[in-house]
């Protein structure tokens, strides 16, 4: 997933938040040989793709909606992060 520069007046909680769940590492090359890990990688990758979607529509949508949704999906890219942090422990 492309990271864009932003500069520090543009975060907004959001983005501050989301950026607290993130994983920089190099699991893309250790999933090369785990199908099971690639798997979670691809649902990971879908999750915040998701995400991205929902806060482009803030403003647009109820914010009670906006903020039910964006819980769910942070609390599932913290749960698919938790899986692969377990399976790269796993594998060490």
């Amino acid at each position: 997933m492309p990271v864009l520069p932003v500069k520090p007046w543009q975060l907004t909680r959001e983005s501050l938040l989301i950026s607290r769940f993130l994983i920089v590492s190099s699991y893309e090359a250790r999933a090369t040989d785990d199908e099971e890990l690639r798997a979670i990688l691809v649902q990971k990758a879908d999750v915040e793709r998701r995400i991205e979607e929902l806060l482009a529509l803030r403003g647009q949508i109820d914010q009670d909606r906006y903020d039910s949704q964006l819980e769910e999906l942070l609390v599932e890219l913290a749960l698919t992060n938790r899986e692969i942090e377990a399976r790269i422990g796993s594998n060490e």
